[in-house]
């Protein structure tokens, strides 16, 4: 719909889908759902970690 004349992609270098109860913890700070397994552990430490140290240059404030 928002195709310009000759645009042949876009490149985007932070595709991500999180589940909504992760991203509801996230967004919160709260600990991990308990039924996590222990490689999504893992995943939800680095993403707990990146959103509360690695989006510094994405925030508004």
């Amino acid at each position: 719909m928002q195709q310009p004349a000759g645009l042949l992609g876009i490149h985007s270098n932070m595709p991500a889908t999180v589940p909504a109860e992760i991203q509801r913890s996230l967004d919160a700070g709260g600990p991990a759902p308990s039924n996590l397994s222990a490689d999504e552990r893992r995943a939800y430490d680095q993403l707990d970690f990146f959103y509360k140290n690695g989006l510094s240059y994405a925030q508004d404030e």
